[in-house]
């Protein structure tokens, strides 16, 4: 015992502060923030890491947006994969969004699009990547998206999948249809508009029929064509 003693102060003593106990050694983080509180608490901390997300219907980029900008604001890094080439950067700045920890890949077309995302995802160290195909040609063949789900397991990333359809199937861990559900008239007309969520897919979570999401007016989100 006391030799194990000595040898274990030898090695504090050659090592110094790289030496703590297992259970302080930190851990990525299981899920990253949606930026929408609802949206969180109801996926159970928030949006899966490692794991496809799919949003459709109207409010997916507000709603990606806001991801964006809740990691940002974090020090954490985002990319995000343009097949359309619509993204806005003003609309990124508007929600918040750190745009100098954001990463952003244009592409021509969905096929460019997935291989963009298979290369930034290899080269990990990010929490969030967005793939944007609204607007862009081309369907995705199935073992793409089990390609593209491997890669997220692998670097640990949640990948949020805007579309105009839903195409994943069950490769997405988590699939939401976004509508606009009303916009209170308040003294602004650029107030709040009420979005509802419905989580159509969450595994191994109990699902929530819908979420009220309060996101930004369409009218602030900008898309080029």
């Amino acid at each position: 015992m006391q030799g194990r003693i000595v040898a274990l102060a030898q090695l504090r003593a050659d090592l110094g502060a790289r030496i703590k106990p297992a259970d302080t050694i930190d851990t990525p983080q299981a899920t990253v923030p949606s930026g929408v509180a609802a949206l969180d608490a109801a996926l159970g901390g928030g949006l899966p890491r490692g794991r496809l997300v799919e949003a459709i219907g109207a409010g997916r980029t507000s709603l990606a947006l806001s991801a964006v900008a809740a990691l940002t604001r974090r020090s954490a890094l985002v990319a995000w994969i343009d097949a359309a080439h619509a993204f806005d950067a003003a609309s990124a700045v508007r929600a918040g969004a750190d745009c100098t920890r954001l990463l952003l890949a244009q592409a021509n077309g969905v096929r460019e699009a997935l291989r963009a995302a298979d290369v930034v995802l290899a080269g990990g160290g990010f929490a969030l990547v967005v793939l944007d195909r609204v607007g862009a040609r081309g369907r995705v063949p199935e073992s793409a998206w089990a390609r593209l789900a491997h890669r997220a397991e692998k670097a640990s990333a949640c990948v949020m999948l805007l579309g105009e359809r839903a195409e994943a199937g069950t490769f997405a861990h988590v699939a939401l249809r976004l509508s606009r559900k009303r916009a209170p008239i308040g003294p602004s007309l650029l107030g709040r508009v009420v979005a509802c969520a419905e989580i159509v897919r969450a595994k191994r979570r109990a699902l929530t029929p819908s979420v009220e999401l309060a996101l930004d007016p369409p009218d602030l989100i900008s898309r080029r064509s």
